[in-house]
């Protein structure tokens, strides 16, 4: 770049130079040519006017290929900067993107935690099970389960089974929940419709620290929610939330411990080998 700009001083400087001595041996030619002069004197100024014309032509043409190479860089150089400034400027607004997306996972959450606590249910008081009281926030799972768990065990007794298959398992779970809900969707419906809401926005849209984000979803649930969620996802009514809850595997860590029956786990891993027809020891999962 130094080198192309001292190409171009140097021309400007000795540009006039040469012109003047073009002019002047012109015109000395043109004079000795009038006064028919000797021959030798003329080829002398023919010849010196010559090579100032070439030089000239020559600089000339240095010229304007310096100054063509020094607009390419120019150009390239401009060019460069806006690609920068265009990666820059595409940073910025994944940035911004991410965060959007981020704040509105947080907001979908911080409502989805506000249906659980703003829930108030009327239930028995354990001191006194002939008086009822108000039943608020996350407590009332607990209420809930405890109501699916006793529709479950009436139903199982009905049955009368003692070696049950996973078909059997299916069918008394998903009757009995479905019997719950009838009475009980007023309270949970909403709640469960939210989280399938929020699974589909995660699945959707390219979260940086999805896994985080689900961790953080997860430890927000009680043990009263998660196993509700996991009775809610083998019934009929949470056909479309099962698969969202096994991607995510918000029923992963579950205690086997917290289930009305060990084996019902076994449920989440059926696939087309499996034989549920097929009796289970009471012994397995224990």
């Amino acid at each position: 770049m130094k080198r192309k700009t001292l190409l171009n001083s140097g021309f400007a400087k000795f540009a006039p130079i040469i012109a003047v001595v073009m002019v002047s041996s012109t015109l000395i030619l043109l004079i000795f040519l009038n006064h028919n002069s000797d021959i030798k004197l003329l080829a002398l100024v023919f010849s010196i006017n010559s090579l100032a014309f070439l030089i000239f032509g020559f600089n000339l043409i240095k010229y304007f290929k310096n100054h063509e190479i020094l607009r390419k860089i120019q150009i390239k150089s401009i060019n460069s900067e806006k690609e920068q400034i265009r990666k820059i400027f595409n940073k910025q607004n994944m940035v911004s993107e991410q965060r959007l997306i981020e704040n509105t996972f947080f907001n979908m959450l911080q409502f989805f935690n506000s249906i659980t606590e703003s829930l108030v249910v009327d239930g028995k008081d354990d001191n006194n099970p002939s008086l009822m009281k108000k039943i608020h926030g996350r407590e009332s799972f607990t209420y809930f389960f405890q109501i699916f768990y006793k529709t479950y065990a009436n139903n199982f007794d009905v049955m009368g089974i003692m070696t049950p298959s996973l078909q059997d398992f299916k069918n008394v779970i998903n009757n009995s929940y479905m019997s719950f809900y009838f009475f009980y969707q007023n309270f949970i419906g909403h709640y469960f419709r939210n989280l399938y809401n929020i699974l589909i926005f995660i699945e959707k849209n390219e979260l940086k620290d999805r896994q985080f984000l689900i961790a953080t979803m997860i430890s927000q649930l009680s043990s009263s929610e998660v196993l509700l969620l996991f009775y809610h996802c083998l019934s009929d009514e949470g056909a479309q939330l099962l698969p969202l809850v096994e991607k995510f595997g918000l029923l992963d860590n579950i205690p086997l411990s917290d289930l009305i029956d060990r084996r019902h786990k076994m449920l989440l891993f059926i696939d087309k080998t499996t034989d549920i027809f097929e009796p289970i020891s009471p012994m397995l999962y224990v």
